[in-house]
């Protein structure tokens, strides 16, 4: 199945961005399935790297502290490599806001997602959750996109320009 994903993204026309939702126990394989992509995907315009979200802090999937700073660090060490610019949602500060403990988001008052977007149930009542995942633990949360909102508000260029990037580029 990966050879023809391979052959479907380099036999398109503009490419595609991959996107990589990691858990605790994949993250080893994080480098070389980088390292894969570079070398295998003439066509690849980026990598989107995002954690798992549980319905549990006890599931294993569940990403912990630890386990968030060794991804940054793995996201960091692949972007020294092969420049940041592979990485357009995964800008620096966009990873401090995904992986460090002190941007963890508790509930969703606290998360710029659920904050900007009302998230309605099938009967058209609001569900004060994550537009993206209904039945997750906002704890448990490493969502590039609350990551990225955070980025955008705090007027981190890298993080804009990621974001141009990956929408125009």
């Amino acid at each position: 199945m990966a050879a023809v994903i391979v052959r479907n993204i380099n036999e398109s026309e503009r490419g595609a961005y991959v996107h990589i939702t990691l858990t605790p126990q994949s993250m080893q394989y994080f480098p070389n399935a980088v390292d894969w992509l570079v070398r295998d995907i003439k066509k690849l315009r980026g990598i989107v790297v995002s954690g798992a979200a549980t319905k549990d802090k006890a599931d294993p999937v569940t990403f912990q502290v630890q386990d968030r700073q060794i991804l940054k660090q793995m996201i960091a060490t692949c972007g020294q490599k092969y420049g940041w610019e592979l990485f357009p949602f995964n800008k620096p500060k966009v990873n401090e806001f995904l992986f460090d403990e002190k941007y963890t988001i508790d509930n969703p008052s606290t998360c710029s997602v659920a904050k900007r977007v009302e998230s309605l149930n099938f009967e058209g009542k609001s569900v004060g959750k994550c537009v993206l995942r209904d039945e997750t633990l906002c704890e448990t949360c490493v969502c590039n996109i609350t990551g990225l909102a955070q980025g955008i508000d705090s007027f981190d260029i890298p993080t804009i320009l990621g974001v141009l990037q990956a929408s125009f580029g």
